[in-house]
């Protein structure tokens, strides 16, 4: 207990002292000027205050360094103002234990403290690092499905592009396939016609060899009487002459 004591007892000194050399030098840091135009221990509507930045002050059980001390209270810790005593410059707060005591007015103040705004802010920074690389991650997924949904919207029009190609070729064929019906029709009824007129012509050259046949025949039969019928007179003719020869 005894180094408790000490603390304590060294504590208010350093807080007399310094309340007594801010007085010698300048006037204590005076209210709002709502607040300063109150009547003394006047409620006050609970606006929040946070503790300086400069280092840790007391919670006494009244307003004067006389009276005993209930905490000290860390730099930027938070307190509720329950009333103001702008003649003793001392603040009743209620701090987040529930405990109820006074602080001076001037080491509180209406912002919290720059550690504790920087703590916050670098929290806040994390936070936004983190949702950005979460968004940044689903950007990243996005993206890689928009890749893989154009790359198979690609290729659905490669293969209606296909079908497109297959589509024509089946028209040109059945085109083709008409012309060529068409072409066939025309090429059989020239068939038919040559074909007819291939068998006249056959006809006509069966006719003629025969006619050949007969003529030949008959100029043979013709050449074979006349030799015949030379052959019948030679002798005769041989005859005459003999008999002329001897008379």
């Amino acid at each position: 207990m005894k180094p408790l004591r000490l603390y304590l007892a060294l504590t208010c000194s350093m807080v007399i002292c310094f309340f007594a050399i801010s007085s010698a030098f300048a006037a204590p840091i005076a209210p709002t000027t709502t607040q300063s135009a109150l009547p003394p221990s006047v409620p006050i509507n609970g606006p929040v205050r946070y503790v300086t930045d400069q280092f840790q002050i007391t919670l006494r059980s009244g307003p004067g360094i006389n009276h005993q001390i209930l905490a000290m209270l860390k730099s930027g810790q938070p307190v509720t103002v329950i009333k103001q005593d702008p003649q003793t410059g001392y603040t009743e707060v209620r701090i987040s234990s529930g405990v109820q005591g006074w602080v001076l007015t001037r080491f509180l103040m209406g912002h919290p403290a720059a550690r504790v705004e920087l703590a916050n802010a670098q929290k806040l920074l994390a936070e936004a690092n983190a949702n950005v690389s979460k968004l940044k991650a689903g950007l990243a997924k996005v993206q890689t499905e928009l890749s893989i949904r154009v790359k198979a919207e690609k290729n659905l029009q490669d293969k209606y592009r296909a079908l497109q190609k297959q589509y024509q070729n089946l028209l040109e064929t059945a085109k083709n396939a008409v012309a060529l019906a068409s072409e066939n029709k025309v090429l059989a009824a020239k068939e038919a016609e040559l074909t007819r007129q291939l068998a006249a012509i056959k006809k006509k050259n069966e006719n003629l060899r025969n006619s050949r046949f007969v003529q030949w025949f008959l100029i043979g039969a013709g050449v074979l009487l006349t030799g015949l019928i030379l052959g019948l007179l030679m002798p005769s003719l041989a005859r005459k002459r003999r008999d002329t020869w001897f008379n």
